[in-house]
């Protein structure tokens, strides 16, 4: 059915493309023997030009993950630092602890056999001993305090990067509203290949080249207007002006009475030929034939 569909499309291409007129009829008629397995082929070309691009938006997302994963590395690591230091403090601070207390017990003992003497100078060296290192205990005290302030606080704040880290990471990206209500209102849009791999590369053109921004209304207007320009059977609200048809013909190749004639744009030309798909295929495609 396909190949006899292809009989009876006459394509008429643009003046500046009359002299590659008998490739497009030899194109035709190598259609006449194309197996199901080549047509595939074609298709699945086309299929992986759009992964291709498809995988470049992939790899930016993958990008951010690999930069989550690094900061949550980082974070761990300072969680590792924080935890050591604490260690380390709260075994200085018991070391301290433990000498302030022998200190003390050591100047009661001391003290006790002086007063015991009745050993003046005793009592006033052992008691001058016993206020210092119960001084020294006040201070151990003070300093334990503020050090328990100040871990609770670093906790606090690991504990809360952590969470934000956490958060940015099991969060994706919100979905661009302007994008869904677009591919929305387009429902070709990952269904239809040639039109979508068409949209892809208006994208890249508007973006790369021109400077387009992509999240502003003037982009998706643009790349409405170029789709409709391109594809304009495929929209209904617009109906394609009526244009002078230049039947295109090839020394030995007649036109065959009561065929189709297709116009194909300088633009619809160069997106088939990009593509790499025949025009008669293209040319059926904008037709709906």
């Amino acid at each position: 059915m396909q190949n006899n569909e292809a009989e009876n499309i006459e394509l008429v291409l643009p003046e500046e493309e009359q002299e590659t007129t008998a490739e497009v009829v030899e194109e035709v008629v190598e259609e006449k023997v194309q197996t199901k397995d080549e047509l595939d082929e074609v298709s699945d070309n086309v299929k992986k030009r759009i992964d291709k691009l498809t995988y470049k938006m992939r790899e930016a997302e993958r990008q951010r993950d690999e930069a989550l994963n690094y900061a949550k590395s980082i974070n761990h690591t300072n969680t590792e630092l924080q935890e050591k230091l604490k260690n380390s403090d709260s075994s200085l601070f018991k070391e301290y602890d433990s000498r302030v207390q022998s200190d003390i017990e050591r100047a009661k003992i001391h003290l006790k056999e002086a007063q015991d003497a009745g050993d003046a100078e005793n009592i006033a060296n052992a008691t001058e001993a016993l206020s210092r290192a119960s001084a020294e205990a006040e201070n151990l005290k003070r300093l334990q305090a503020q050090q328990a302030i100040r871990d609770k606080k670093a906790e606090q704040s690991v504990q809360s990067h952590q969470e934000q880290v956490q958060l940015q990471a099991d969060t994706p990206p919100a979905p661009d509203p302007k994008a869904e209500a677009w591919a929305k209102d387009n429902s070709w849009f990952g269904e239809d290949t040639v039109m979508t791999f068409a949209a892809f590369g208006i994208h890249r053109q508007l973006v790369e080249e021109q400077g387009y921004d992509p999240n502003s209304d003037e982009y998706y207007k643009e790349v409405d207007k170029q789709m409709r320009k391109n594809f304009p059977t495929k929209f209904s609200q617009e109906q394609q002006a009526p244009v002078q048809q230049v039947a295109a013909s090839t020394p030995g190749v007649a036109g065959k009475k009561g065929a189709r004639k297709v116009k194909l744009t300088p633009s619809q030309v160069a997106i088939a030929k990009r593509l790499g798909v025949p025009l008669t295929e293209y040319a059926k495609h904008i037709e709906g034939v």
